[in-house]
């Protein structure tokens, strides 16, 4: 019976030792299977960067096209209006104000693709459309002034306060 038990025990610590070996192993194989796993996700992840890259770099690039595109129809269009204007100027003090309005499509188109194509002169460029930008509101209201009135603001301030019944207070405008 004691060669038995000795023979069990050994073949006990024989397979102990074989199933240890295995699962060292089997450790040593995860272990490599997770660092490859982790390899991957790292090349993956510089992959999509990559991609995500060249997506925005194409992205920005179209839309600096588009406008692009947009800015030059801009300038043709206020510019057949402006030459229009000047080759019948009937109305010389009217018309004035009226092509220095036209002139803000093409000036606000211009400094809008150049800050896209040259972002670090964006706050000079804004500038220069904040300016031109309150030059129109000026130049609408000498317009108006021009059309209703005939050039006299009195007369437009004295139209207005006639109809001044008519007109509604802006609270009542009702949106949406």
């Amino acid at each position: 019976m004691e060669t038995r038990q000795t023979a069990y025990q050994q073949q006990i610590q024989t397979l102990t030792k074989l199933v240890i070996k295995s699962l060292n192993a089997t450790d040593t194989y995860i272990n490599n299977i997770t660092n490859t796993v982790t390899a991957a996700q790292d090349v993956i992840k510089e992959d999509v960067k990559e991609v995500n890259e060249l997506a925005d770099s194409q992205n920005s690039l179209l839309a600096t096209q588009f406008a692009g595109m947009f800015t030059v129809l801009v300038i043709l269009v206020s510019g057949y209006h402006l030459s229009q204007h000047i080759r019948h100027m009937h109305s010389p003090v009217v018309q004035r104000k009226i092509m220095a309005v036209l002139w803000m499509t093409p000036i606000y188109s211009v400094t809008s693709w150049l800050s896209l194509v040259v972002p670090l002169s964006e706050p000079y460029l804004a500038v220069i459309r904040e300016f031109y930008e309150s030059y129109c509101v000026y130049t609408f209201l000498s317009f108006l002034i021009a059309v209703l009135g005939r050039g006299d603001r009195w007369a437009v301030v004295d139209l207005l306060e006639q109809r001044a019944d008519q007109l509604s207070n802006p609270d009542k405008f009702m949106c949406g």
